[in-house]
């Protein structure tokens, strides 16, 4: 994308980081354009032409406008879950009887049996389903150890 902003120009302008520019076509034609600010959800690197070109993925939110990289998207927190791209907020809790880790794009992760064990013994990813002994209410980033 790309924009003007200046009377009698010759060129566009492209389009800065966190802002998208949809108007190119008539950048010229234009007395002035402004660009405009990259939206909640979505991210706009330098030359972006549309709002919603680039949105945080899944497992990411993005709740402030004018983002203008990828690793500007917050990871979703542990206990929440994310589940489509383009989000401001986190999509909910996790769901009970699950736990849910930093990035969880589902409300009920079940572990694939690929990722990796931390220090706990449990499995590095979105989460799963809370293991036998252990509780999970609603919103759980791991799990509790039954009394």
């Amino acid at each position: 994308g790309s924009h003007q902003d200046q009377t009698g120009q010759s060129a566009c302008k492209t389009c800065p980081a966190g802002f998208y520019c949809d108007l190119e076509e008539r950048c010229l034609d234009s007395n002035y354009t402004q660009p405009e600010l990259c939206p909640r959800g979505y991210y706009c690197l330098e030359g972006t032409r549309y709002a919603h070109e680039r949105p945080c993925p899944a497992g990411t939110f993005g709740n402030q406008s004018g983002l203008q990289a990828l690793d500007a998207c917050i990871l979703c927190p542990a206990g929440h879950y994310c589940d489509v791209a383009g989000l401001q907020a986190p999509a909910g809790l996790c769901a009970a009887g699950y736990y849910c880790n930093p990035g969880s794009d589902t409300a009920t992760p079940k572990a694939t049996g690929l990722a990796n064990t931390n220090a706990s013994g449990f499995q590095i990813s979105n989460g799963d389903i809370c293991p036998a002994g252990y509780y999970c209410p609603e919103g759980s980033s791991a799990p509790q150890l039954c009394p």
